[in-house]
């Protein structure tokens, strides 16, 4: 029902993201992923969330991305932030995750 409701709302934001395969995929990816959390997962949204939090106050601050995706799911999607602010990159894989954590 999430991505209905996503669908409905989108004309309420300054940008859209296109809808096609690669969003929705885009966009189930990053509901699986908040709801089967894996450690090096939660490590990233946390830090993606911070990542909003500086760079983009007014999405976190709304609790919505200018595309129109809810903060809460859109840190937990595989892609990185597309829109103007570049607020994170793609997320990584646990050995990936675990080499930016200890660097």
């Amino acid at each position: 029902m999430k991505i209905i409701n996503w669908l409905i709302h989108r004309n309420e934001y300054e940008s859209k993201k296109k809808i096609n395969f690669k969003t929705v995929l885009n966009f189930l990816m990053a509901y699986f992923n908040h709801m089967f959390k894996k450690k090096h997962i939660k490590e990233q949204s946390l830090h993606r969330l911070e990542q909003i939090k500086i760079k983009s106050p007014e999405c976190y601050n709304s609790g919505k991305c200018f595309c129109g995706c809810d903060i809460n799911y859109i840190i937990y999607q595989p892609d990185a932030c597309e829109e103007k602010n570049k607020c994170f990159g793609e997320l990584l894989n646990k050995k990936e995750w675990n080499n930016f954590k200890n660097k």
